[in-house]
């Protein structure tokens, strides 16, 4: 007679499966929250630093509207005609001090007292600035079939009439500069800008996209499609004023991109730095938690295994009793057997050969 619970053996089974298995999904979903949230915390670190070197920028704008407002209330004190020598030498000594890209007289017609023609564009900005009779800097961003440039612009007063406009313009080789910071040890770079997405500047970096002239050409890849989806949002977070950050598959590794407002003149900066370098926290606390559950996986599967192993060394010596009882119940001289009560019936469970031998019956 063999006497084994093959059934509690099952579940007994299912169950350590089952629990190997939730524990597995339970680390696995806890490391995912972890990672997460250390990627919420990466970001916010992103846009900490995007806001000082905001800030950064803003302060350099500020202080060349002050500068170019002294010029331009000086040379007013100095002069009713901006296009006497007196006037030209002052604004070429200020010029070569400022280290500005170029430094201009403009007419009440919008147009320069010397150099280039002003295109209609410029011209119509000039008269419409005029016209205001405001004593206040400006800054303006001109986006051109020529070029693009920002400009910072305060009226020229001589005794209480705007005589003219002093306009500094700042070009890509002093807006490079300006927008070049040590991002993530020197792993990340920026791109500055105008209100239409046209670049005004990049960081002197050397995998900078030096060949994009638009926010459109940065994010185009040939043969993908998906790109336009990284592009339109940005472009929809500038158009609305907004801040926000993506991760970018790029060609030659994923990209964690940032964009923030100037909050001059529509100008917005974007950072960009590699995912691997960004997520470095990430990761280290990602391959915490694996060594983590794997440890734990390797404990757990040493238990399973004594659990186990101490069920078949119970397993075979119940068999050997098992088989010991056996050999006792057969050949025990007579006859025996075993009944159970089913309902109000008795019915035979088992006998031994004695038994069939007495009533003249095979087993």
């Amino acid at each position: 007679m063999a006497i084994i619970d093959e059934h509690s053996s099952k579940n007994i089974k299912a169950a350590a499966i089952i629990a190997a298995l939730a524990f597995i999904v339970s680390a696995l979903i806890f490391m995912n929250m972890t990672y997460s949230s250390v990627r919420k915390d990466i970001f916010a670190s992103m846009h900490d630093l995007e806001r000082q070197n905001v800030l950064v920028i803003r302060q350099s704008f500020d202080i060349s509207k002050d500068f170019v407002s002294s010029i331009s209330i000086n040379l007013g004190r100095m002069t009713e005609d901006l296009n006497s020598p007196e006037a030209i030498k002052y604004i070429r000594e200020h010029n070569w001090l400022a280290d500005f890209g170029a430094l201009y007289l403009i007419k009440r017609d919008g147009n320069m007292y010397f150099g280039s023609v002003n295109s209609e564009t410029e011209k119509k900005y000039y008269t419409d600035l005029m016209s205001q009779n405001s004593s206040y800097a400006d800054i303006k961003v001109f986006n051109l079939e020529t070029c693009n440039y920002i400009a910072i612009n305060a009226p020229v007063i001589h005794n209480d009439d705007i005589v003219g406009v002093l306009s500094a313009r700042l070009y890509k080789d002093r807006l490079n500069k300006l927008v070049t910071f040590d991002i993530f040890k020197g792993t990340g770079y920026n791109y500055l800008l105008s209100r239409d997405g046209s670049i005004l500047a990049r960081s002197d970096h050397p995998i900078v996209n030096k060949k994009a002239t638009t926010l459109e050409e940065i994010f185009s890849a040939p043969g993908r499609n998906d790109w336009k989806i990284y592009y339109t949002a940005i472009a929809d977070g500038m158009e609305k004023g907004v801040s926000g950050e993506m991760i970018y598959p790029a060609i030659n590794g994923n990209r964690a991109v940032c964009y923030m407002p100037i909050g001059i003149a529509g100008m917005y900066l974007i950072t960009s730095v590699p995912e691997d370098v960004v997520f470095s926290a990430a990761t280290e606390h990602f391959f915490k938690g694996l060594a983590f559950v794997l440890f734990s996986l390797i404990i757990l599967s040493l238990l399973v295994w004594c659990f186990f192993n101490a069920m078949k060394k119970n397993t075979e010596i119940i068999k050997n009793t098992n088989r010991e009882l056996s050999l006792v119940y057969d050949n025990m001289p007579g006859g025996m057997v075993r009944y159970v009560l089913d309902g109000k019936k008795w019915k035979i469970k088992s006998a031994n050969k004695g038994f069939f031998d007495i009533i003249g019956c095979s087993e």
